[in-house]
C-alpha cells in the first residue's frame, strides 16, 4: 500500500511565499494590468449570458473545436487553453473591450494550439494559437489562479449550464490569470505558490 503523502510544512510554505514575492519583484510573475483585466472581465461576464458560443476547456475532447448544442439550446465549443491566451493578448492590445468586438472576431479566436489537417477538415474553428502572437512566443506561461478544471460532468450537452458558465468565466477572465516566465512555469502547479 502506498503511504499517505505528508502535507507541506509551514516553514516551506513561508519559503514559497517569500520566493513568490522575490519573483514578483524581479518581474518573473506578472498580473494582467488591472484596468484592462476589469474591462475584459466585464466582457467575459456579458459573453457568458449572450448567444455567443460558450467555450469549455476539454483538451483531447473528440469534438475539439466543434460546436456542440447544449440541451438548453446554447452553443458550446470545446477548446484547450488557447482562448484564454487570446483574451489575455487583448489586454495588451489597443482593441476596445466589448462584446461587439468579440462577436466580430469569434471565428478567429483560436480554440486549440495546433491541429492536424484531418481535424481542420471537420472542425468549426480553424484558427490555431500557434499561428498567432501569444504569450508563449514572448517567453510566458499563462497560469490560472483559481482552477479551471470541470472534473467529471458527463456529456457536455447535458451538463448544468450554470456550471459551464462558471467554468467559462474562470477560464476566460483575465483577472484569474498570471503570466509566469516559462523558465519557472512548473511552479504554477503548486497551490501555495500560485495563490497570494
Amino acid at each position: 500500500m502506498v503511504p499517505h503523502a505528508p502535507s507541506l510544512p509551514p516553514q516551506i510554505q513561508a519559503s514559497l511565499r517569500k520566493m513568490r514575492a522575490d519573483l514578483d519583484f524581479d518581474g518573473l510573475i506578472r498580473r494582467i494590468p488591472a484596468a484592462r483585466a476589469a474591462e475584459w472581465d466585464a466582457v467575459v461576464d456579458e459573453w457568458a449570458m449572450s448567444d455567443l458560443p460558450l467555450i469549455v476547456r476539454r483538451g483531447g475532447h473528440p469534438e475539439m473545436c466543434m460546436k456542440i448544442r447544449h440541451r438548453d439550446g446554447r452553443t458550446l465549443v470545446t477548446a484547450d487553453n488557447s482562448p484564454a491566451h487570446w483574451i489575455l493578448m487583448q489586454c495588451f492590445s489597443e482593441n476596445i473591450a466589448s462584446l461587439d468586438f468579440v462577436r466580430s472576431r469569434i471565428d478567429y479566436i483560436p480554440m486549440t494550439m495546433r491541429m492536424s489537417k484531418k481535424e481542420a477538415a471537420t472542425c468549426d474553428f480553424k484558427i490555431r494559437l500557434d499561428e498567432l502572437l501569444h504569450p508563449g512566443r514572448s517567453g510566458w506561461y499563462v497560469a490560472h489562479i483559481e482552477g479551471v478544471g470541470l472534473g467529471k460532468i458527463g456529456p457536455l450537452e447535458d451538463a448544468p449550464i450554470e456550471r459551464l458558465r462558471d467554468h467559462f468565466k474562470k477560464l476566460m477572465r483575465p483577472s484569474n490569470m498570471l503570466l509566469i516566465a516559462s523558465c519557472i512555469s512548473g511552479l504554477a502547479e503548486i497551490d501555495t505558490f500560485i495563490h497570494e
